[in-house]
This record gives C-alpha cells, structure tokens and sequence, in this order.
C-alpha cells in the first residue's frame, strides 16, 4: 500500500485510523510486557537454582558437623572404656601381686593351700 492510500483512509474514517494505533499500541505492550515476564522468569529461576545450591551446601555441611560430633562422642567413649578396662587389669594385676605377696609372707605355698582347701571340703558340715 501506497503513503496516498493509507493517507486517503485517515481522510475517510480518522477512528479507524486510531484504533489501529490503538492496536499496535496494545500490542507493542502485550509483547514487552511478556519479554519483561520471561526476564523475570528466567532471573527467579536462577534465584531458585542459587537458593537451592545454598541449601544444599547447607545441609551437607550440617550432616558433616553432626557426623564429626557423632565420631568425636564415640571415640571419647571408647577412650573411656579403654581407660576404665586399662584401670581394671591394673587394679587385678596389683591385687594378685599384692595377694602373692602376703602368701608368701605367710609362707603359703600352692600345695599348702591346696592341703587346706582339701580338709575344708572333707570336713563334715
């Protein structure tokens, strides 16, 4: 279409003329407005991917804490129980000693002290 035409349909019919404008004025918005949503989209999804990440890292680092304070409680435990095991065959280990000792101070022998377990059990009751 030729400048003359367009311009003798403006002379005909102005309202014509303005809802066309009015149309691609509508248009033009309707099409930046949904590439102003697809931006928008595209930039919330990306927020929603970082948070995501955040969250991950977050958690896995929770995890790691809790697992290093769950090895930490048993290793003290079995330290503890080491320890306890430790100061009970030393505390036997003196007590035999200390119990050799006083046999042998009172010159009991094993065959003595076998002699004697033997009348305590023949000995009626």
């Amino acid at each position: 279409m030729s400048d003359s035409i367009l311009i003798e349909i403006a002379k005909q019919a102005p309202w014509a003329v303005i809802l066309f404008a009015v149309i691609v004025v509508a248009l033009r918005h309707v099409k930046e407005e949904a590439s102003a949503n697809r931006q928008h989209d595209k930039e919330m999804e990306a927020l929603r991917i970082a948070a995501a990440k955040e969250r991950e890292t977050e958690r896995r680092q929770h995890e790691m804490t809790l697992a290093s304070m769950q090895a930490s409680n048993i290793k003290s435990l079995i330290d503890n129980v080491t320890q306890s095991s430790r100061e009970i065959a030393d505390a036997l280990k003196l007590h035999e000693e200390n119990s050799k000792d006083r046999y042998e101070k009172m010159s009991i022998t094993k065959d003595l002290l076998d002699t004697a377990r033997e009348t305590i059990a023949r000995k009626p009751r």
